[in-house]
């Protein structure tokens, strides 16, 4: 691992983006996603209380959806600060993956 983190050229980073993108959309094919982004299919979800989930299920149904979108647009934009950049975009962006489950 160590020798990983010494690669050049960001290429450490690179490598970790992609494995996250690669989990992050088999989780969205493994969970159903698709079309979330305008909030309809969450609203026709039935409601589950989320405390009682497995830790994959409960990310599936709460977070990777609009992690998947925020990674896949951060990507593109390639903004100078990433991190607020992230943060600023789930926080925009959270009303459309809102579920009532929080």
């Amino acid at each position: 691992m160590l020798g990983v983190l010494f690669e050049g050229s960001g290429q450490w980073i690179r490598k970790q983006n992609l494995q996250m993108l690669t989990w992050l959309t088999s989780q969205q094919k493994v969970s159903g996603g698709g079309g979330e982004s305008n909030g309809e299919t969450s609203a026709k979800r039935p409601r589950v209380d989320v405390s009682s989930l497995p830790t994959r299920q409960y990310l599936d149904q709460t977070v990777v959806p609009i992690l998947l979108q925020a990674v896949t647009q951060l990507n593109k934009e390639r903004p100078g600060d990433p991190i607020e950049w992230l943060a600023n975009y789930l926080l925009k962006n959270k009303p459309q993956f809102t579920n009532g489950n929080t």
